[in-house]
């Protein structure tokens, strides 16, 4: 396994992307190898690396947050808390019109593009049921924006001298489930205290739709 520490240098070959059209994928650095296999393994063991840590640290700020708040109660009473953690799963957020597009959309005569930044835009947050016992779980997600900046993702427009067209994203995201128990320090009951998931982006798929 990597060490965290090797991974600041890595998020920046991790999250840049290529342009393309349809499924969009965070680049992979480049290595002097034949071996594609072998790139691809270590993308995702960073990734995987990096969810993990995020999801740890999102579990050690619940559990502190829980101590603090039973520091009133006597010490022999306080509950104490364990974690499971759930396999990572790559999610896709639903299909949103990307951001800072003209409300009527977009028409090209002779056909055209339009750049796109995948993670920008004003987030919003869809549910996904994970297997037990994760359950239901909020995920955050953004709708991509559209972008002047050459560093953007080109999605082409169809050529039309009638039809509008919007680009719509949907983002993909590796994410890991956790789930704190609380257990008691008088009955040893084991509930559930909090349900959460660790999140980093992979890759996007894009659609253009003619606006009706």
């Amino acid at each position: 396994m990597f060490k965290f520490k090797h991974m600041v240098l890595c998020i920046v070959l991790c999250l840049t992307m290529v342009m393309t059209t349809g499924t969009i994928y965070a680049a992979e650095p480049t290595i002097n190898t034949s071996n594609g296999a072998l790139m691809s393994e270590i993308q995702e063991a960073i990734l995987g690396e990096m969810l993990h840590h995020q999801a740890e640290q999102a579990v050690a700020e619940v559990i502190e947050e829980a101590n603090k708040s039973n520091l009133s109660m006597p010490l022999s009473k306080r509950p104490t808390y364990e974690t499971k953690y759930g396999t990572e799963k790559d999610i896709s957020a639903p299909f949103k019109a990307a951001n800072g597009q003209p409300s009527g959309g977009y028409r090209f005569n002779t056909g055209g593009q339009v750049n796109i930044e995948t993670t920008a835009g004003t987030a919003f947050t869809f549910n996904y049921t994970f297997p037990e016992p994760f359950g239901q779980i909020g995920i955050s997600a953004t709708p991509g924006k559209s972008t002047t900046k050459v560093t953007g993702y080109s999605v082409k427009i169809p050529a039309s001298k009638t039809t509008f067209y919007k680009v719509y994203i949907s983002n993909i995201y590796k994410c890991q489930p956790f789930i704190v128990y609380e257990i008691s320090a008088v009955t040893g009951k084991k509930t559930v205290y909090y349900r959460g998931s660790s999140k980093v982006y992979h890759a996007s798929d894009n659609q253009v739709r003619a606006v009706k």
